[in-house]
């Protein structure tokens, strides 16, 4: 009997596909497939998504099944049709409330659910502690099904307590040191210039606009020669906004476009410093992966990120406020600083397993 049939079918459900997310359903479908399962994924509809598919599972398309569907219960009328045993969503926040109101899981078998966001950020519509009791209530009541499985993801670096199973996000880099040279060649990264980088994503809750306004004013007063690397798929108001920026005696370098995991793994090696000013509140995979390479980090903003600095100490990465001062200080004290030692974390395999499980 081949392993597919003992282990049954698999459905992987990511409608967003949008920052790390097919990275993560990557992780999942190739540990699922060594598993011996039989692995559908259902993806939504989007030329951003089509373009991500094609970046992060190119190598393993022709071995698992594409399906599509706009809405949850698609969703369910999919798993119930090809009978799976598992459906696993590793972006599950949005269906929360859809859940609650169809009474749980109609499909088969079990579903795994991985909460990418258990804190509710902290800014505009109702009040604050009535988001987050409305999202604690709802992840209870989730939990309580008998079919449902909910864990909560935390960073690499997380140490604490948690009403529910964590999975630590994965720390892989998929990238050789002759990778990491050509980047630096084809991106024109100068080694007589220290490198900040803003990387992934690059939506107004990652403060690019700040960031360079900071480097600003540290290149006014230290006079070394200072690079700031965004690279990623940029939203248009961070990139009319980098357009009216003069940016002073920073080198900007700017890559706007979604890439490839090799590609974003090599420029976390390749620069000097991680810059991760969040304005949201919630862990960072490039924390960890900045760490995995030994590039030094400074956060500043998400009280997440300020919870990893913590842990992991001043001599791998500092944390700040938002503040263009205090922002300017902490890349000064990161210029001045040796290049940390890698530190060892979870993988992508860890990872996978904690979902699959």
């Amino acid at each position: 009997m081949q392993p597919a049939a003992a282990k049954g079918r698999l459905l992987i459900v990511e409608l967003d596909g949008t920052g790390h997310r097919l990275y993560y359903v990557r992780l999942l479908a190739q540990e699922a497939l060594s598993d011996g399962f039989d692995v559908h994924l259902v993806l939504g509809d989007g030329v951003e998504m089509r373009a991500g598919l094609e970046l992060h599972l190119a190598a393993i398309l022709p071995r698992i099944s594409i399906h599509s569907a706009s809405a949850w219960r698609d969703v369910e009328r999919l798993a119930t049709n090809l009978r799976v045993s598992m459906t696993i969503v590793p972006d599950a926040d949005r269906y929360l409330v859809t859940l609650l109101r169809r009474l749980g899981w109609q499909g088969p078998g079990r579903l795994n659910l991985l909460i990418m966001r258990a804190t509710v950020e902290r800014r505009g519509g109702r009040r604050p502690w009535m988001r987050r009791l409305a999202k604690a209530v709802l992840m209870l009541v989730t939990s309580l099904h008998p079919r449902i499985r909910l864990r909560v993801l935390r960073s690499a670096l997380w140490c604490g307590r948690s009403r529910y199973q964590i999975v630590r996000d994965p720390v892989d880099l998929s990238c050789t040191p002759a990778e990491v040279d050509s980047l630096r060649r084809t991106w024109n990264l100068d080694s007589d210039r220290y490198w900040f980088g803003l990387l992934g994503a690059i939506s107004e809750r990652k403060n690019a606009p700040l960031v360079l306004d900071a480097l600003t004013q540290l290149s006014d007063a230290d006079g070394r020669p200072i690079g700031l690397l965004i690279a990623g798929q940029c939203s248009p108001s961070v990139l009319e906004s980098l357009r009216r920026h003069t940016g002073g005696e920073v080198m900007l370098r700017l890559v706007d476009r979604l890439l490839t995991d090799v590609e974003m793994d090599a420029a976390v090696v390749a620069i000097d410093c991680l810059v991760l000013a969040h304005s949201n509140d919630g862990p960072s995979g490039l924390f960890g992966k900045a760490l995995g390479a030994g590039t030094r980090v400074v956060a500043a903003g998400s009280s997440a990120l300020k919870a990893d600095t913590l842990v992991v100490g001043g001599g791998h990465a500092v944390w700040c406020s938002l503040s263009e001062s205090d922002l300017a200080g902490a890349l000064g004290q990161a210029l001045d600083s040796c290049r940390p030692d890698a530190k060892k974390l979870p993988d992508g395999t860890t990872f996978a397993r904690s979902l699959l499980s």
